[in-house]
């Protein structure tokens, strides 16, 4: 099997040359792979169990193989059992001989089922080599076991500090309280130690209360416009007209500007001018193909490899609470989307009457993005 590429089986019928380069005549064989899970008589918990051992597995030997993020995603959230399960083959520790006994189960149930097999087995490997490799350190960690703790104990006073200077709002510093107690019950050895302390970084590093002064001057913003831009006179004078409302209104929760027109006219450049006249940060965030809901809402906590959506992170990225974000090809949102409703979780972004109190699924607590202000780009 080609690693991410096999597609079909196939039998060889004969050598028509047996020195390389090797040409052979081939017979396509019969496949029941569906395209959809629910064409197989498979039963729902066999599919989540090969997506969980799955992810369990090719992060294990993800360091050493260099596997990338996406290839995990891509385990974790996909349904073509077809691609899902090859995928997933591809990367087991086993001889050729055991990789064509497998490829030879004709019956889908029986080679995935036969899969989930092999995983648990590689996994008992892992476990027991990690067991002896830890029972031969056993001495050396009992020598810094103090050192460790104590190393511990002032990161969580230092990340404890950082929670209490970041201006969480109520229910976020109570939920930060929990999960810092949480934390300090946990082994330093323990993975989930390390899971739980970039979660509270995660919040404390976020702008709660940090946030940059607008600039009021008109006169300024019309010169960075006409200094980073030529022509354009018609959409200059919009923007003007638009950030004047701002200036006067104090409140313009909901107003946002769409740059539609063909790529390579400078609508990206213009929000980066924008941001640069009303004296904000800036970040762009890229709406094009984006199917998975979780891109937008962030991943649940629950999932290996768990991380905050691309709002979150921009707002990380931007370190203030109302920066200017640039939403760069809005109308390639994709709404055929197996995983959620991106377009939906887009909304709830940028409608005013929700998005302050926006609750993105890795950090379970409510974000205030009504000071954002969004600036979308679309090419039609």
């Amino acid at each position: 099997m080609i690693r991410g590429a096999a597609l079909r089986r196939f039998k060889v019928k004969s050598f028509i040359s047996k020195f390389h380069p090797y040409f052979a005549e081939v017979e396509l064989l019969p496949d029941e792979l569906a395209y959809e899970k629910e064409e197989i008589s498979l039963d729902e918990e066999n599919v989540e169990k090969l997506k969980t051992l799955g992810c369990q597995y090719v992060e294990n030997i993800s360091q050493s193989q260099g596997i990338t993020k996406a290839r995990l995603e891509f385990i974790r959230s996909e349904n073509n059992l077809t691609k899902l399960h090859y995928t997933i083959a591809s990367y087991l520790n086993i001889t050729d001989e055991e990789k064509c006994k497998l490829l030879e189960i004709n019956s889908v149930k029986d080679r995935i089922i036969r899969l989930i097999q092999l995983l648990e087995e590689q996994l008992a490997k892992m476990e027991a080599n990690s067991e002896k490799t830890a029972t031969a350190k056993g001495k050396q960690q009992s020598q810094s076991t103090t050192t460790d703790k104590e190393g511990a104990t002032d990161e969580l006073e230092i990340l404890r500090n950082k929670l209490l200077a970041a201006g969480l709002p109520d229910q976020v510093r109570e939920t930060a309280a929990r999960e810092l107690g949480r934390l300090k019950q946990m082994e330093v050895n323990n993975p989930d130690y390390h899971v739980q302390r970039k979660y509270l970084e995660t919040i404390a590093d976020l702008p709660w209360s940090k946030s940059t002064e607008e600039s009021n001057d008109i006169d300024q913003a019309e010169k960075i416009l006409n200094r980073d831009h030529a022509g354009l006179e018609i959409v200059k004078k919009r923007v003007l007209e638009f950030i004047a409302v701002r200036m006067l209104k104090k409140n313009s929760k909901g107003a946002i500007l769409c740059l539609q027109g063909p790529p390579g006219i400078g609508k990206t450049s213009l929000g980066k001018s924008i941001a640069e006249a009303l004296g904000k940060k800036f970040v762009r965030v890229a709406l094009g193909g984006v199917r998975d809901e979780a891109e937008i809402r962030g991943h649940r906590r629950t999932y290996v490899g768990a991380m905050p959506g691309a709002f979150i992170d921009a707002l990380l990225k931007s370190k203030s609470n109302n920066p200017v974000i640039l939403l760069d090809e809005i109308d390639k949102v994709g709404s055929d989307s197996s995983s959620g409703d991106p377009s939906a979780a887009l909304l709830e972004v940028l409608d005013p009457s929700q998005n302050s109190n926006f609750q993105d699924h890795y950090l379970g607590v409510p974000f205030d993005l009504s000071k954002v202000l969004f600036i979308a780009t679309a090419n039609r």
